[in-house]
């Protein structure tokens, strides 16, 4: 028969009283100090050879929902290692060497501080063949801001081809033979942009911005774009089709309403 003897963790004291159950373990009560402990009281944090793999994969680009499904660690908590780590590196040594054939999509998105009308842009800028941001800036949605992510971006990047929407600062900012604008209805834009709201971005087609646009919004984006301008003919035409065909299921609702009314 093995005897084990329990003492206090705070005073080493062996004067020790049963104080009820945490957590499916034993508490118990010094009666020297008057402090609680438990029994095979043990450390709930990380192993250090865990945690390292952890911040090794973020390092590697993986974002922090992909940190819980893939280890179960919380996204605070692995915040809360990034905050405590020192000496981490720029967003430019861990870049991927750029190729002559990369293309850049940019694009920007917004949300707000406490209120609505505290809108902020972020200004994103990402590598179609490595997936990754290459710069970012945070502002309003000005030519000043899209000026400042441009100057941000690297120069092994800036000679790269550059898609992105028909918003005027970019025609202002980019150089005229890099710049290329497109519309939703292209096809040209997926993934970049992603789906809003943290959702993952899904791809529209395989055209020259088919990463940087996704879903806006979890939606379907089937219209074209026109920049600043009265939607064509065609367009209105498609509305009026709908119009007309939504009328049209109103209609027989209330004929085979009336038919189960008789």
């Amino acid at each position: 028969m093995v005897t084990q003897t329990v003492s206090c963790y705070h005073c080493t004291s062996t004067d020790l009283i049963r104080f009820g159950f945490q957590n499916g373990r034993q508490r118990y009560r010094c009666r020297t100090c008057g402090k609680t402990s438990r029994e095979n009281k043990g450390s709930n944090a990380y192993d250090q050879t865990v945690k390292a793999h952890i911040l090794a994969a973020y390092h590697e680009r993986g974002s922090l929902r992909a940190m819980r499904r893939i280890f179960g660690v919380s996204p605070n908590t692995v915040m809360a290692w990034l905050k405590k780590a020192a000496n981490l590196p720029s967003l430019k040594k861990t870049l991927a060497k750029a190729k002559k054939s990369d293309v850049l999509e940019l694009d920007e998105l917004w949300s707000f501080v406490q209120r609505r009308k505290n809108k902020r842009w972020v200004w994103l800028a990402q590598c179609r063949r490595t997936r990754q941001i290459v710069a970012y800036a945070i502002g309003d949605r000005s030519e000043a801001t899209c000026r400042v992510l441009w100057e941000r971006i690297p120069k092994r990047y800036k000679s790269c081809l550059c898609y992105t929407d028909f918003w005027a600062a970019y025609a202002e900012v980019l150089p005229t033979k890099q710049h290329r604008a497109t519309g939703k209805g292209a096809g040209q834009k997926a993934r970049a942009q992603g789906r809003r709201q943290g959702r993952r971005a899904e791809g529209k087609g395989a055209g020259q911005k088919a990463r940087a646009q996704g879903r806006r919004q979890g939606r379907r984006a089937d219209l074209p774009h026109y920049p600043n301008k009265a939607l064509s003919g065609s367009t209105t035409r498609c509305a009026k089709d709908e119009a007309a065909l939504s009328v049209e299921r109103s209609r027989s609702r209330r004929r085979r309403q009336c038919t189960r009314t008789v």
